[in-house]
């Protein structure tokens, strides 16, 4: 939508495919990496002696350090919440944007297309094969009737890449509403993390009993998130059901459906 000549590039290029996919994914693992690097260090095994040996897994003195709470509360309340969720909302803004002027420019085309083609049949109207036609029945075209079908694919092509953007603009919308009840728990251990912590010195509980509840309320949402995704390829996209269809008639060892 952003960059159309770099997408056609990506369709039409399998090299140029690879690269784009390495671009995003060797950073996006190195950074995943390094940033949850320190949670390995934040966990240790307890060995509890007796008539067999018992396992426990107990936190290491840098988990429980204060430096390191506020470190982790504020790296996971601004890396995994504020900041993916104002790229999203600004690139989706982006993309609707986009949309909406690629439509109007979409527009003029199309009733330059029909002048052009009212123009090139005449009264006679498109029913009527001209006099070009009928010559040894060989169908052929005109530069301008070409250029008419090549407006037309165009047209097409982009309304199906335009509905695949409001697709996945419905993905992201569904992925902000189910990440709210997550980010409103981080950001409340932000702002009481300090109260977290004189409890934890006194031996008292550091979570409240609505924020435990709340916390398994926004893992099940989350679960519904990933699951919903497939849901809305298939009522959006018709190719996505009939692809699905053909696949699920392979499983169950049925006639496969013709695309």
């Amino acid at each position: 939508v952003h960059h159309p000549l770099d997408y056609n590039q990506a369709m039409n290029d399998c090299s140029a495919t690879y690269r784009r996919l390495w671009k995003f994914l060797i950073p996006a693992i190195i950074f995943s990496f390094m940033f949850n690097l320190p949670k390995f260090f934040e966990t240790r095994v307890i060995s509890i002696p007796g008539n067999s040996t018992t396992l426990k897994i107990g936190v290491t003195k840098m988990r429980l350090s204060p430096a390191y709470s506020t470190y982790i509360t504020l790296s996971e309340f601004f890396v995994l919440g504020v900041i993916p969720v104002l790229l999203l909302v600004y690139f989706n803004g982006k993309i609707y944007r986009d949309i909406k002027e690629r439509e109007q420019r979409l527009r003029r085309p199309e009733r330059n297309a029909k002048v052009v083609s009212h123009s090139c049949f005449g009264k006679q109207g498109p029913s009527h094969s001209p006099p070009f036609l009928e010559q040894d029945n060989i169908p052929s075209r005109t530069p301008v009737q070409s250029r008419v079908v090549t407006i037309s694919n165009n047209v097409r092509r982009r309304s199906t890449e335009d509905k695949m953007a409001r697709l996945f603009m419905t993905i992201v919308f569904m992925f902000l509403i189910c990440h709210i009840p997550r980010i409103t728990l981080n950001f409340y251990e932000m702002f009481t993390l300090k109260t977290a912590l004189k409890c934890a010195d006194r031996q008292l509980p550091t979570i409240s009993v609505w924020v435990e509840i709340m916390m398994s309320v926004s893992n099940f949402i989350l679960v519904v998130n990933s699951s919903v995704n497939i849901i809305i390829y298939g009522a959006f996209n018709i190719q996505f059901r009939k692809a699905a269809k053909k696949r699920w008639a392979k499983l169950v060892m049925l006639t496969p459906f013709h695309i």
